[in-house]
């Protein structure tokens, strides 16, 4: 009877523990590897890190507020999206990067540019600007033909640079360094 006794409490001590140090290693693994130097490390990068640190959204601004690499570029309307756009995406660049598949000068940045809406993510936008729906919100009214269009618009139909302004000409002169 004592040893049920006994491996009931492991059992009861331990679930828990382990849930919770899951939980907190799993935040951290996420949390590490969204934000502009984890994503850096990649040279193909430098000129996202760059244009991206100059921008409003990299903390140049006022009360130095930064948006992380996957604040923007994953989405945020579930967990299990988040969660499984973060690991095809990180496979994806993963492989590229070790296959040398990915170079600034082997891939036409200005035509993935064109793609945005497809790796750049609402959800993400409105996490931070919720207020712009809100028709007592300033900015409301140049934003609402956007909350009227039924899902035909993307942040990044009318905020081209968003996040990386000046990103042609970064993209242009690392692509002559590289050369």
């Amino acid at each position: 009877m004592l040893k049920w006794i006994i491996a009931i409490l492991l059992v009861l001590i331990a679930a828990p523990v382990i849930v919770v140090g899951s939980w907190l290693a799993t935040q951290g693994a996420l949390e590490a590897t969204a934000d502009a130097p984890f994503c850096g490390r990649c040279h193909t990068m430098t000129p996202f890190v760059t244009t991206h640190d100059a921008d409003i959204h990299g903390g140049s601004n006022p009360q130095g507020l930064v948006a992380q690499c996957a604040d923007c570029h994953l989405p945020h309307d579930s967990n299990w999206h988040y969660l499984t756009e973060k690991a095809r995406s990180g496979l994806h660049d993963a492989w590229g990067q070790l296959t040398h598949s990915i170079g600034l000068n082997k891939i036409d940045w200005e035509a993935k540019r064109a793609e945005r809406g497809s790796y750049v993510f609402d959800s993400g936008c409105l996490t931070c600007h919720a207020a712009l729906e809100r028709e007592d919100n300033p900015h409301y009214a140049i934003h609402s033909r956007y909350f009227s269009a039924d899902g035909s618009l993307q942040c990044v139909t009318c905020h081209r640079e968003v996040g990386h302004r000046g990103l042609t000409e970064a993209l242009q002169a690392a692509a002559q360094k590289e050369k």
